[in-house]
């Protein structure tokens, strides 16, 4: 029985001891050493040295973003430092320090504000001085009369005293106007500044156990969302015997609400929230891509691109608010207008490591960074089509860009220092080729003219005979050799009533089924060349033709 009160006794002793240990406690301040910025997300990495005491260590990491994923925060520890428990809790009561900017047009909003106060005390005072002069308007009671002079005294102070109420009613009027609009302005720059009322921000608890008094070098990792980057691409031609050069960029935004000061980071087209379930395998069925090839207008479109117009934004009106509340709206209707677009990235994942350090603030605006820099070789070739459009256009088709890891996006596009549009890189494309257009190139000549000679209009019988001719030149003004594609067409009949024929297409590839016809050339710089199409078609007179052949565009024209 002894034994077993003091074996009782031993382990309330040692529970004791156990439980009566105190932990040191640290309140770590601590800056973001590197980060791997996702296509959507972002992973941060602090590093921090103490010096720990024996025994239990409570280390606080402060000022985290509040958009952290806790499930993701992982710690490691040098020096056999052991990790006990890791936690973390919102900080609703921080006080950040505000950016000077934001703090002085918050300061100005209030003195606006004071401003607005005193205007509205002092107009609702005339307002309340006039509806007791007007509601004292009678001088005398019914039965008693007034003198001329009482009278005229009288009619001369309604008269001043109105008038001048209304001019300052007025001249106040005014300048609670100008106030409001000011005070419009300074809140949406707030909107722009990405400035906040409440801050929150996350804090991370980690317990650990030294067996003795050491340095101990703590790393803390995890992702936080409301952060990535987007591809956009510069490609510049300087002429069709040189390479491409091909400048890799990436817009990151940062809106996690901590500002990264200058920090070194990598690009990754990863999946940060990927599942860690082991893959399987699914059939692999071939099929054709529809979505690769984008037809416009114009057919110089090519799949692997299509070029774009830049469109104008449109301008934001300003309307009066209360500064603190709109704040809060605009930012939530900022938040739901995101545009997000789905694009298709490799399993692969590609990861770059950028060399300068940058400073993002988090203001959810997309930053430029450089990633790298290529020369592609490339092959040049022109387009036309003079029924559509009589010029010719400079495509070029670049090799080897599967092994670049690039990401869909839109590039802009230069040549011989001219910004020519925008584009889009498609690397969904199976092909090895990726081809995008230049635009119009000028020193080559193209040309398409109706033959009159060799054109007509007949009747026989109770059919019509409608014979066309076209010349088609193009000529090389380069002071290189180019090749060209010409493309035309001649007519396809959907009825047996509809009869066409084929006198000339100076040996063109043929297409049966949809009339199209392809001529591709080589010029020698200076030289030129002709292609002679002519054709007939032959109709019942009484039934006449759509006539499409010639190439129609819509134009907006001002009438007078």
């Amino acid at each position: 029985m002894k034994k077993y009160f003091a074996f009782i006794l031993l382990s309330i002793l040692t529970l004791s001891e156990l439980f009566s240990q105190s932990e040191k406690v640290y309140n770590l301040k601590t800056d973001i050493n590197n980060l791997v910025v996702y296509l959507d997300g972002v992973e941060e990495t602090r590093l921090k040295n103490i010096s720990l005491v024996k025994g239990r260590n409570k280390l606080i990491f402060e000022g985290l973003s509040s958009k952290l994923n806790v499930s993701s925060i992982r710690v490691s520890a040098t020096n056999d430092v052991a990790i006990l428990a890791i936690s973390s809790k919102i900080d609703y009561l921080t006080n950040e320090q505000e950016e000077e900017k934001i703090t002085k047009i918050k300061d100005s909003l209030k003195v606006i504000e004071k401003k607005i106060t005193a205007i509205d005390d002092e107009n609702r005072a005339f307002v309340i001085e006039k509806e007791m002069i007007l509601q004292n308007q009678s001088l005398a009671g019914q039965n008693n009369g007034v003198s001329v002079l009482e009278l005229q005294k009288a009619a001369d102070f309604f008269r001043l005293r109105m008038n001048e109420i209304n001019t300052k009613y007025s001249a106040l009027s005014l300048k609670l106007a100008e106030l409001e609009l000011y005070k419009s302005k300074l809140s949406r720059e707030l909107v722009e500044l990405n400035a906040v009322y409440s801050f929150e921000r996350n804090e991370i608890t980690i317990l650990v156990n030294s067996e003795k008094a050491d340095t101990s070098t703590i790393e803390l990792k995890y992702l936080v969302s409301d952060a990535g980057w987007t591809p956009i691409y510069d490609l510049k031609a300087e002429d069709i015997d040189k390479p491409i050069m091909l400048i890799y960029r990436a817009q990151v935004y940062n809106n996690t609400g901590i500002e990264w000061k200058n920090v070194k980071m990598k690009l990754s087209t990863a999946d940060p929230n990927s599942s860690a379930t082991k893959p399987s395998l699914s059939p692999w069925y071939l099929n054709y891509n529809n979505t690769g090839y984008y037809s416009t207008n114009n057919d110089y479109s090519k799949a692997g691109l299509y070029n774009q117009e830049l469109q104008s934004q449109a301008q934001q009106t300003i309307a009066n608010f209360d500064y603190k509340a709109d704040i809060l709206l605009e930012q939530s209707e900022k938040s739901i207008s995101k545009k997000f677009d789905v694009v298709e990235v490799s399993v692969l994942s590609a990861e770059f490591d950028i060399k300068t350090k940058y400073t993002i603030p988090s203001d959810d605006k997309p930053y430029l960074v450089d990633v790298v820099e290529y020369n592609l070789p490339a092959t040049y070739q022109h387009f036309a089509i003079p029924k559509k459009e009589k010029a010719a256009f400079l495509l070029a088709r670049v090799t080897g860009w599967q092994d670049l890891d690039l990401v869909e996006g839109y590039a802009n596009v230069f040549y011989a220092g001219t910004f020519i549009g925008k584009s889009f890189i498609y690397t969904r494309n199976a092909s090895d080729t990726l081809d995008f257009s230049l635009g119009r190139d000028s020193k080559v000549y193209v040309s398409r003219v109706k033959q009159k000679d060799f054109s007509s209009t007949k009747l026989i019988g109770s059919k019509r005979k409608e014979t066309q001719a076209y010349e088609i030149i193009v000529k090389n003004n380069r002071k290189l050799a180019i090749q060209i594609e010409i493309q035309d067409q001649v007519p396809v009949s959907q009825d047996s009533e509809i009869e066409t024929e084929i006198t000339n297409i100076s040996n063109a590839q043929q297409d049966l089924l949809s009339g199209k016809l392809v001529w591709n050339l080589n010029l020698e710089p200076g030289k030129s060349e002709k292609i002679n199409l002519i054709y007939s078609i032959k109709y019942p007179k009484s039934k006449p033709l759509y006539n499409a052949n010639e190439a129609k565009r819509s134009q907006k024209m001002r009438y007078f």
